[in-house]
């Protein structure tokens, strides 16, 4: 059955290596156009003639936008704001002032500002009860507290983990004899 595919394969590589070897050195012949089978010819075509005003200036030249505007003639009738009606006026408004430096010339290179240092003492470090008395020596402290390995304090704190013990392995097709490494046969694909 496999070597029936196999074989299957290889002949259908072969046809399309063989298939690709002939078109390299095929040659297609053209298909006829119009002017072969009679439809057009060469004295037949016209070029496409443009209407063109030669006003007689440089069609290089720089163009200008010398429309005047037309007066509208479906102007949509605007609602009347509120100047228009009286409640406010153009000399009403009041520019609003901000406070902003007014630089005197904007061109000049900004150098950066350098803050001024303030004079000030060195942080000085306070007296400690050592150098104003009140403190000469140490003293270890002394706990009530025996100091042994029976102490609960001085044991580890988790519990070692424990491997598990090994499990038997689960008996298998062969193990219980229904399978055995004789009873096996190679498959006949012929």
């Amino acid at each position: 059955m496999q070597r029936r595919r196999r074989e299957a394969k290889k002949r259908l590589q072969e046809q399309k290596m063989a298939a690709k070897k002939n078109k390299k050195n095929q040659v297609v012949e053209r298909k006829l156009g119009p002017r072969d089978i009679g439809r057009k010819s060469k004295k037949s075509y016209q070029p496409p003639e443009y209407n063109l005003n030669d006003d007689g200036k440089d069609f290089l030249a720089p163009r200008y936008n010398s429309t005047k505007r037309r007066p509208k003639t479906n102007a949509r009738v605007r609602k009347l704001g509120p100047r228009d009606i009286g409640r406010k006026k153009k000399s009403s408004f009041q520019m609003p002032e901000y406070d902003y430096r007014k630089f005197s010339n904007t061109l000049k290179p900004r150098l950066s500002k350098i803050k001024e240092k303030r004079n000030r003492e060195k942080n000085v470090r306070q007296l400690g009860p050592r150098e104003i008395g009140r403190k000469t020596s140490y003293e270890v402290a002394n706990f009530p507290m025996k100091l042994s390995f029976s102490n609960p304090i001085l044991k580890p704190r988790l519990k070692k983990a424990r491997t598990p013990k090994p499990v038997p392995r689960k008996l298998g097709p062969r193990d219980i004899g229904r399978k055995s490494k004789k009873s096996y046969s190679m498959p006949n694909y012929d």
